[in-house]
């Protein structure tokens, strides 16, 4: 299902009726070919097919008005390529040159495998001998081929949550990386589906014969994903979406999740929601999709708002431990200082090794007084990130309360001597006349 096209032109004619017409090539006058027809004769207008036959006909304006529409044109990739979908929704906030590069790069990929499978490589026989220990399915190979190939061209790791930005780093991580072998792999008539569990996306055989699991390359069971990425058995259910093949729509909301993160980071708080929104309607009450717009609503400071989506998201998955810091944080932000260290105790349950929630478990300590409670936190904070400035100064505070006046002027000595400008660093009379003397 191509919906993309929809989407471009949605995105250049924000205001159109497209059964009514737009006079898309600016000749003053509507022609039919400007109306949304039901081309494929179901009874409705609004189809992917339709959608087809409106860009089949308006090519050339559309060309010209949309850059997206042209770098799709120009390409061989067949018009339902689901590659298009993605970069039609990631195209809002990314340059139609990283679009390029996305889709140069499938085509990269593409011509590689081809080469391989016409000139019967070495890389070749060996995936063919590889793929036999994993399935019997006969396309499987195939579908390693194009990971191998993918793994001359680009590093696999830890990256940013748009494909393009991917693409343009030269560095592609679960999600991404499936994206551009369904791209492939549609090319080649290999039906393959994304899947995704909390937290990581895979690849999944959708068509005729034996099932598989393909993983950046490498082959898995279900079972490995229960127990590497645990969740609650309802949540394979008739309403969820983990360990399922998704179709189209749910891919779209699982990239409009991605691009409502990005929106998050840039300050764009309110396009975010508006994206999380949109998402819900494909993957309702998804625990992605109500942690993170209630994470968007605690930074425009929408703080009701958030702690509605909060309270759902832990009610859904009660082991989601930033769900816990942020509510806390939300607490503290209003005076509870006792309910924000009860939620931060919490996520350290789950979540023990996060410096950021650990610095701030120690300063809600602070606060209450609990100078001895707070130290060996702060110590432990320390530990991870030796220079962090609030850190310091928050131990210098703890250590000046309990009389350790020595042990405080260091700390403050290391905030000075790495933020000395910095005015919200309160250092108490007896430690800066200790300072001036040192």
């Amino acid at each position: 299902m191509s919906f993309w096209i929809k989407t471009i032109l949605e995105q250049s004619y924000p205001q159109a009726n497209w059964e009514e017409g737009v006079d898309v090539n600016d000749d003053g006058v509507i022609q039919d070919s400007e109306k949304l027809q039901d081309a494929d004769q179901d009874g409705l207008k609004g189809s992917p097919k339709d959608w087809e036959k409106y860009y089949h006909d308006n090519r050339q304006a559309l060309n010209n008005r949309a850059a997206f529409f042209k770098t799709a044109d120009q390409s061989s990739l067949s018009v339902d390529n689901p590659i298009f979908n993605v970069l039609s929704l990631e195209s809002e906030i990314v340059p139609n040159e990283k679009v390029q590069k996305v889709v140069q790069a499938v085509h990269d990929i593409l011509k590689q495998v081809q080469w391989h499978i016409e000139k019967q490589s070495g890389t070749l026989k060996i995936v063919q001998s590889k793929v036999k220990r994993y399935t019997q399915n006969p396309e499987a190979w195939k579908v390693l081929l194009i990971y191998t190939v993918m793994k001359d061209q680009f590093e696999f790791g830890d990256s940013q949550f748009l494909l393009a930005d991917d693409v343009s780093a030269g560095v592609v991580n679960c999600d991404t990386s499936g994206h551009l072998a369904r791209a492939v792999a549609h090319e080649l008539n290999l039906p393959l589906s994304m899947v995704v569990v909390p937290g990581h996306a895979f690849l999944r055989w959708s068509g005729e014969g034996q099932a598989f699991n393909i993983d950046q390359g490498d082959f898995y069971t279900d079972d490995y994903y229960q127990r590497r990425y645990p969740f609650e058995q309802s949540q394979i259910g008739k309403d969820a979406h983990y360990l399922k093949n998704l179709n189209e729509d749910h891919v779209r909301a699982n990239t409009l999740i991605n691009r409502a993160i990005m929106k998050n980071r840039a300050g764009d708080f309110e396009g975010a929601l508006q994206d999380y929104d949109l998402a819900e309607e494909f993957l309702d009450q998804d625990i992605q999709v109500i942690y993170n717009r209630g994470y968007a609503h605690y930074l425009k400071e929408n703080y009701n708002e958030a702690l509605i989506d909060l309270n759902k998201a832990i009610e859904k998955q009660p082991q989601l431990a930033e769900a816990y810091r942020i509510r806390g944080n939300i607490s503290w932000k209003q005076g509870h200082l006792k309910k924000a260290l009860k939620d931060y105790n919490k996520s350290y349950s789950l979540d023990p090794f996060n410096a950021g929630l650990n610095l701030e478990r120690a300063l809600i300590l602070l606060s209450l007084k609990k100078y001895k409670k707070a130290l060996p936190i702060l110590n432990f904070v320390l530990e991870q990130k030796p220079n962090d400035f609030r850190a310091l100064s928050a131990r210098g505070l703890v250590k000046y309360k309990s009389k350790d006046f020595e042990g405080a002027m260091q700390d403050y000595k290391r905030a000075l001597e790495l933020k000395p400008q910095d005015q919200s660093l309160e250092i108490p009379q007896k430690i800066q006349k200790m300072l001036s003397q040192s």
